[in-house]
């Protein structure tokens, strides 16, 4: 996708012509790509997710929704005899409601809150995706004892959650506040596009165009990557655009303070919020983590909003500044990390009954967000992704990361390479690491077991690797690789028998496996050695 001019051949079919952005014919591409591919996308890295996918933030998320609930306790806003619900819009793999299950259920039970019922939701617009996520083998127990459930939800249209199960939680329907969560959510949902010029408000009319002078498939999953977009500025009033106050009230106010500049209005993104609030009568707690502007000073001289490719689908800035903004003027709290060169920004807003202030909600967020939160630590596993730490810094690294899987998966080979002639001591704190890591897995893209069998094998435990192999190839198939592995495994068990069964697997998955043909004659040769050195009994 691209905003050239189109070539001046005629070649190109024009698709919308000065079309409002929020009705674009790029969004509607935009649902056909994640309907078709459903967690696929993530799966195959085409959506990035690791920034907001991993056990440190779910953990700091854990935190402050604990935090929220004590508030709620102390004020007499909590119903203990019903339950809580946390709704997460666009759930993915379901791998962050995993995580943050793990983490808010080690704090409920270890404080006053360890009866209290908390449901979590996990919601796409997309049937499809709840299939999937039922045949998650992870998943499935937490539904199954009542923590998880699956359901529908179209930010652009519903007002209820369609649950699996055929219930639905609809307006009014929660006793209790709810929490929702938006991981790389708003950077996805449809969005209004202005500019503010010479003092004037202007909306942002988008013509679009494909290459061809043909019929266009809109199904194409790579047709956006070739569209041509060109953008017209039209003059419009605040007064009344929206219909909405508040928001008709947000869009005077930018006109008033901004500077040559275009900025976006998550309009359908802040509805969506407003109907999950009122399933529980306009209360609860918005966490959400992106890319984005948090502050208004960021929203000045930016001469266009960056659209980001990923395969067929595409991410834009998040306004949080509006999402907050909106949050107040109906008498909520926002609050969001301050530091406005962060890459991965989060915001929280809340809204409750009137003097509400949620003071404690609020200084949890600030210690787990603003001190050192999921932002730095993103930053910094960057700067160490290309450097080789030496292992005690990276368990200290990974101690930080509340022992990532993500993260041990991504430094598996500089690990294994370090295992040989290291202390004991050393040993077996990284065999602890490796129990709390596998502790947290949840298994998707990466083959972690088969990485930490590795890593197992190099500390000359041939065992406990032998297990994780088995894990690996009952989850993620036979390969030559993962049947090499478990054959040496077994080979240092002094399992002859074993090792020569795997090595011969491999062989015949890859008939050329050099590596293979020599570990089965030596495990032959040591065969015929040892029956030649066998005497017969007296």
């Amino acid at each position: 996708m691209s905003t050239d001019e189109p070539a001046r051949d005629g070649r190109w079919t024009v698709l919308e012509q000065d079309q409002r952005f929020s009705r674009s014919v790029l969004w509607r591409l935009q649902r056909t790509y994640y309907d078709r591919q459903g967690p696929r996308a993530w799966h195959d890295r085409e959506v990035p997710n690791d920034a907001t996918c991993n056990t440190y933030l779910a953990a700091a998320y854990a935190e402050v929704v604990i935090a929220y609930l004590h508030e709620l306790v102390r004020t007499g806003k909590l119903v203990a005899t019903a339950p809580v619900h946390v709704v997460e819009l666009g759930a993915g793999v379901g791998a962050f409601a995993a995580y943050f299950l793990r983490a808010l259920d080690e704090l409920r039970r270890a404080s006053s809150l360890r009866d209290l019922d908390v449901r979590y939701v996990m919601t796409d617009f997309t049937p499809s995706n709840l299939r999937r996520w039922g045949e998650h083998p992870q998943l499935r127990p937490l539904v199954d004892d009542g923590r998880l459930a699956f359901g529908t939800f179209d930010v652009d249209a519903d007002d209820a959650i369609a649950l699996a199960d055929g219930a639905a939680l609809g307006p009014g329907s929660c006793a209790n506040p709810v929490v929702i969560v938006a991981n790389y959510a708003f950077d996805a949902f449809r969005q209004e596009l202005f500019r503010v010029h010479a003092g004037a408000l202007q909306e942002v009319r988008v013509t679009t165009r494909a290459p061809g002078d043909g019929p266009v498939d809109l199904a194409r999953l790579d047709l956006l990557a070739t569209l041509r977009t060109q953008y017209r500025y039209q003059d419009v009033d605040a007064a009344g655009y929206h219909g909405n106050p508040i928001h008709d009230q947000l869009l005077a106010a930018y006109q008033a303070r901004l500077v040559d500049t275009t900025f976006t209005m998550p309009v359908v993104g802040l509805d969506a919020v407003e109907r999950l609030l009122a399933l529980a009568g306009g209360r609860g707690l918005l966490l959400s983590s992106d890319k984005g502007y948090t502050q208004a000073d960021e929203l000045d001289h930016r001469a266009h909003q960056p659209m980001q490719l990923h395969a067929g689908c595409f991410s834009m800035m998040v306004n949080y500044h509006a999402i907050g903004s909106y949050f107040e003027a109906r008498g909520g709290v926002y609050a969001a990390t301050s530091r406005r060169a962060l890459n991965l920004k989060t915001a929280l807003c809340v809204r409750g009954d009137a003097g509400d202030d949620f003071v404690d909600t609020v200084a949890m967020f600030r210690r787990r967000f603003d001190e050192f939160g999921p932002g730095e630590l993103y930053e910094y596993l960057e700067l160490w992704r290309a450097r080789e730490a030496p292992l005690d810094q990276f368990l200290a690294l990974l101690r930080l990361s509340g022992y990532d899987p993500g993260l041990f998966h991504q430094r598996a080979e500089l690990v294994r390479r370090q295992c040989h002639g290291i202390t004991d001591a050393l040993s077996v704190e990284l065999r602890v690491a490796i129990d709390r890591v596998w502790a947290n897995y949840f298994a998707g893209l990466q083959n972690l077991p088969y990485e930490l069998g590795r890593v197992l094998l190099a500390l000359d435990r041939p065992h406990e690797a032998a297990r994780f192999h088995h894990f690996a190839i009952d989850w993620y198939g036979e390969s030559p690789a993962a049947c090499l592995s478990l054959g040496a495994c077994y080979y240092h068990a002094e399992d002859p028998a074993q090792a020569l069964r795997w090595f011969q697997r491999a062989r015949n998955l890859q008939p050329d496996l050099a590596v293979a043909h020599q570990w089965i004659a030596r495990i032959e040769a040591e065969g015929e050695r040892a029956a030649a050195r066998t005497f017969p009994a007296p």
